[in-house]
């Protein structure tokens, strides 16, 4: 038994998107924060260039503010983090 297609809704191919592991960095302790920081700025300097630039910029501020924003969360690819923090790692 087949159905019958509605034109109005064909079927349609969707892409893909592979999960990437990540650590969220809103939900480390301030220790594993200045670990994290650390980690990038010996091992991973331009990274954590990047982040400094993009955490002083205004609006991204306000995205994270937990009360006035939309209390975003930072998340960083597994392969910039030390060893020992990647036991927080989630998939995004």
């Amino acid at each position: 038994m087949s159905k019958k297609i509605d034109p109005r809704f064909p079927p349609q191919q969707f892409k893909t998107s592979s999960y990437s592991p990540a650590i969220i960095i809103s939900l480390l302790s301030e220790e594993d924060k200045e670990s994290l920081r650390e980690h990038l700025k010996d091992n991973h300097p331009q990274k954590a260039r990047g982040l400094i630039s993009a955490m002083s910029d205004p609006f991204v501020k306000l995205l994270m503010d937990k009360e006035k924003g939309l209390n975003t969360l930072l998340a960083i690819e597994l392969m910039y983090v030390p060893e020992h923090l990647k036991k927080y790692q989630y998939i995004l």
